[in-house]
């Protein structure tokens, strides 16, 4: 995936591995967009994945405080997964 505006599509590589993906390009092509936005799709599509079972390495601190707020702000700017309805008990009979 790409960002908007992106040079080519060899700017940014993007691999599947056993359970994730490898994001893999240069400086500026646009890694910390398409993960934060990689992590709030699969989020969405998947109601079994929390947020507290994803792994993000990067090489600094700054990158990884930039890629946490921008995740942050994209979860908080979409609208809540609907939850499924609990079912109901039937009603206690009276005693």
């Amino acid at each position: 995936m790409t960002r908007p505006g992106a040079a080519t599509e060899l700017d940014l590589a993007v691999d599947r591995v056993a359970n994730g993906l490898v994001v893999l390009a240069s400086a500026g092509t646009g890694k910390t967009y398409s993960v934060a936005a990689l992590v709030t799709r699969a989020l969405a599509e998947d109601e079994s994945l929390r947020i507290a079972n994803v792994l993000i390495t990067t090489y600094t601190r700054n990158a990884a405080a930039e890629l946490k707020d921008r995740i942050r702000r994209r979860l908080r700017a979409r609208p809540h997964r609907p939850r499924r309805p609990r079912p109901r008990r039937p009603p206690r009979p009276p005693s």
